[in-house]
């Protein structure tokens, strides 16, 4: 498993995907582990990574902007807990066809070139909910706006339910 995930991480990381696609696949696949318990062991990881991460981030730099990932986390975790309740209600060939159906949308959003947009226009709600900030990187400030934070949410909804559902995200 230790390997497995090494080789996961740093695929993912080569191609700018979290290795949480290649391990889960990989724990499937190769390794022979029923799909509710790889979905259920990398949702384990991914949380204790992503919590080292941030902490470690906030306190080295300070660019761990707590209010807008608190905003983006309220709605990954609603997403994630009708995810994982689906998941746990599902067999395992549908849960397959739906694993790799994501993988396939994720592979045809990694080849398709974005149009870079303009600076954000401001959005009434971010105002409100104080989610525009700024950050120091080497004595230069950085300002930025969150253009969108309804559909932001609704996104991070998307993405728990994902990430639930599959344990992926």
């Amino acid at each position: 498993f230790f390997l497995v995930s090494i080789l996961g991480g740093t695929i993912g990381s080569l191609i700018g995907l979290g290795g949480d696609l290649v391990i889960t696949s990989a724990l499937m696949s190769l390794m022979g582990v029923p799909i509710h318990h790889a979905i259920g062991a990398f949702l384990v990881a991914t949380i204790c990574t992503s919590t080292a991460t941030s902490i470690v981030s906030l306190k080295s730099h300070g660019l761990t902007k707590e209010k807008l990932g608190l905003f983006l986390a309220l709605a990954t975790a609603s997403g994630a807990i009708f995810g994982a309740n689906l998941a746990l209600s599902m067999s395992p060939k549908p849960l397959f066809l739906t694993f790799g159906l994501v993988l396939l949308i994720v592979l045809i959003l990694n080849l398709v070139k974005r149009k870079k947009t303009d600076k954000a226009k401001l959005s009434a709600v971010a105002e409100k909910l104080q989610l525009n900030d700024q950050y120091i990187i080497k004595d230069k400030i950085h300002s930025y706006n969150v253009s969108s934070p309804i559909l932001g949410f609704i996104a991070m909804i998307g993405a728990g339910f994902i990430g639930g559902l599959l344990g992926i995200g």
